[in-house]
């Protein structure tokens, strides 16, 4: 997702802090091409340097997409080692769709494998800003005025989007993503002649929006 980098920070973040009498932690990595990587040389970088990387094709790859359908022969005894090794919890530090979205609780669920945090619905109301919106809404607790809009309706009628958001809403007004957090893709737009781009901008993320004061 858009917020590769801070998933990183966030799984370097709870390594260097889970009590390591207690817990053997096993990392596993996945780029920005659905790479997933195991071990601990994926967050070493980050530890050491305060900084985060990249994934490299140096380190050896534990799943990828191109092998869905095909078998898979396992490359050294080393990485066999590592898959065989039973997880008793996963701790899944990531950020943004596919993953805060109750899609990796879901392939969590149907591998039988506990892990920490919400479950596969809270983790998918909770990332869809507008289908929380409206059952906080519906449950009697107030929220701050707000437009939804999808790209389809952007790029067939912006005029009239823009026309609706004068009509409901007041400036200044936020701009944001549906369904990203860690502030990724949202604009604080002041006047109207900001608010065409800043739409633009959060569109690049998502294929829904909020319009919100």
């Amino acid at each position: 997702s858009a917020e590769h980098e801070v998933s990183l920070q966030s799984a370097t973040n709870v390594i260097q802090h889970l009590d390591h009498e207690r817990f053997e932690v096993i990392p596993i990595g996945i780029d920005k091409s659905g790479n997933w990587f195991m071990g601990l040389d994926v967050f070493v970088f980050c530890i050491e340097q305060n900084n985060v990387p990249m994934l490299t094709e140096q380190t050896q790859a534990w799943f990828t997409p191109e092998w869905i359908g095909k078998d898979v022969v396992l490359q050294s005894s080393k990485t066999k080692n590592s898959i065989d090794h039973h997880f008793d919890v996963v701790f899944p530090a990531v950020h943004g769709t596919f993953c805060e979205d109750g899609t990796l609780q879901g392939l969590l669920e149907l591998s039988g494998l506990p892990y920490v945090g919400c479950g596969v619905l809270s983790s998918a109301v909770g990332m869809d800003k507008d289908i929380a919106k409206k059952l906080v809404a519906h449950a009697g607790v107030p929220v701050a005025p707000y437009i939804a809009c999808k790209h389809d309706q952007w790029l067939q009628h912006p005029k009239a989007v823009l026309e609706s958001i004068s009509k409901h809403l007041t400036y200044p007004l936020f701009v944001k993503p549906a369904n990203t957090g860690s502030s990724v893709g949202i604009t604080k737009v002041k006047t109207p002649d900001q608010l065409s781009k800043a739409i633009d901008e959060a569109f690049r993320f998502d294929t829904k929006i909020l319009i919100e004061n």
